[in-house]
């Protein structure tokens, strides 16, 4: 009699697992045919539109120092910052500049300086563990070891002029979030104080290398002197 009643048991049990197995089948099929469980769409591939910057950090910037009469190198500043001095009648004599940034690894920098006696083809000599030059191409990262510097130190030569260029290494030219970037510089001059800002604009923006033009800060055949300078990346 026991016997009979336990295989009696197990039996409605097995069924009334199999009911809700069913019941369970049903509902989803139901649920589908009503467009509330969706069917799994294929993946869609990423996009790359080019490199990712941690939280927090500058897709781009510049940071630069000038060396003055008198001085010596003053401090590094950065993103459209005044390096030099006003209303001292002292003399820029050399620039050294670097990008920085996430995108910096993929940003060329060019300048070239205009200094007193020599015009666009100054020395190229290493003082206090500097080396500066008349021109000069680099690529730069934010990184001290990474910078490039033009004009003369020690021979107490006036810069008058700097021609500056950036290169991209991504195609097309930057877009970075807020649209594309152009860099721009503007200079105090002796007698006339700060001028008008100059900045560069893409040659080839569709080339697998964009370049820029390279526009001229200062003046050229015044015999003026730059005092200080601002450098800055903006979007346009």
């Amino acid at each position: 009699m026991l016997k009979e009643t336990f295989i009696k048991h197990r039996v409605v049990g097995r069924l009334a697992a199999r009911t809700r197995r069913l019941m369970v089948a049903l509902s989803v099929v139901a649920a589908v045919a009503a467009g509330l469980v969706a069917s799994p769409e294929p993946a869609q591939a990423a996009q790359a539109p080019g490199p990712v910057c941690p939280a927090g950090q500058p897709h781009i910037g510049i940071e630069y120092r000038v060396h003055m009469a008198g001085i010596g190198w003053g401090p590094w500043v950065r993103n459209g910052a005044a390096a030099g001095t006003t209303g001292q009648s002292r003399r820029m004599e050399a620039i050294e500049a670097r990008v920085i940034g996430c995108e910096g690894a993929y940003t060329g920098l060019s300048m070239a300086a205009h200094v007193q006696n020599f015009g666009w083809n100054g020395p190229a000599e290493k003082r206090n563990n500097v080396t500066c030059y008349s021109s000069l191409t680099f690529v730069s990262t934010y990184s001290p070891g990474w910078s490039g510097c033009v004009g003369t130190q020690g021979r107490s030569l006036r810069m008058e002029a700097l021609r500056f260029g950036v290169g991209y290494w991504l195609s097309p030219h930057p877009s970075i979030p807020g649209g594309p970037i152009r860099m721009c510089s503007q200079a105090h001059l002796s007698g006339t104080g700060w001028g008008v800002k100059t900045c560069t604009s893409w040659v080839n923006p569709n080339a697998p290398s964009a370049r820029s033009s390279t526009p001229v800060v200062g003046t050229v055949g015044q015999s003026r002197q730059m005092e200080a300078i601002k450098i800055w990346f903006e979007r346009y």
